[in-house]
C-alpha cells in the first residue's frame, strides 16, 4: 500500500516537482525525440477517508479542438480518459484544457518496486498524451503542454 509520501519520493526520482501538499509535476519524454510533456499528479480525498491519486495530462484547449473527434480518439487508448480542466481567472472560468485523466485508489499502489510499475505507467502515460497533443492541437504550434 502506497502512501502520498511515496508519490513525493517518486516524483524527487524522476525530477520532477511538489507544487503544493496535493499536487506535485514530473516532465517525461514525449512521443518523439524533442517533446516533453507535463503531467500533474494530484492526491485527492472522497470523505471520509478513501484517498486518490489522479494523474493528469493537458493535451488542447477546449475551444481549439473537436471534442467528440478527440472522444472518440481517446475511447481507443489503454490509459486513461478525456477530461476537462477549468482556468479560472478572477474567480471566474474562462478557459479550459482538455487533459487526458486516470484516477486509481492510493492503496492499491505498490510502490516498493518504485520506478518499475507507477513511473514506467507515468511514461506511458506521458507519451499517450503527447501524441494526442500532436494530433490535435493547432498546427504548427509549438510542443506546449
Amino acid at each position: 500500500m502506497a502512501t502520498w509520501k511515496d508519490i513525493n519520493r517518486l516524483v524527487d526520482l524522476m525530477g520532477g516537482s511538489h507544487l503544493s501538499d496535493t499536487m506535485d509535476q514530473v516532465v517525461v519524454s514525449g512521443s518523439e525525440p524533442d517533446r516533453k510533456q507535463k503531467i500533474f499528479i494530484a492526491y485527492e480525498v472522497m470523505k471520509p477517508d478513501f484517498e486518490f491519486v489522479k494523474v493528469m495530462s493537458a493535451f488542447a484547449m477546449v475551444d481549439l479542438v473537436n471534442v467528440e473527434a478527440v472522444v472518440r480518439r481517446v475511447g481507443r487508448l489503454q490509459v486513461g480518459c478525456v477530461s476537462y480542466q477549468y482556468v479560472y481567472e478572477n474567480g471566474r472560468e474562462v478557459d479550459g484544457f482538455v487533459t487526458l485523466a486516470s484516477t486509481t485508489p492510493l492503496a492499491s499502489l505498490d510502490l516498493t518496486d518504485g520506478q518499475a510499475h507507477f513511473g514506467i505507467y507515468l511514461n506511458v502515460f506521458g507519451r499517450a498524451a503527447d501524441t494526442l497533443e500532436a494530433e490535435f492541437a493547432e498546427p504548427g504550434r509549438p510542443d506546449f503542454f
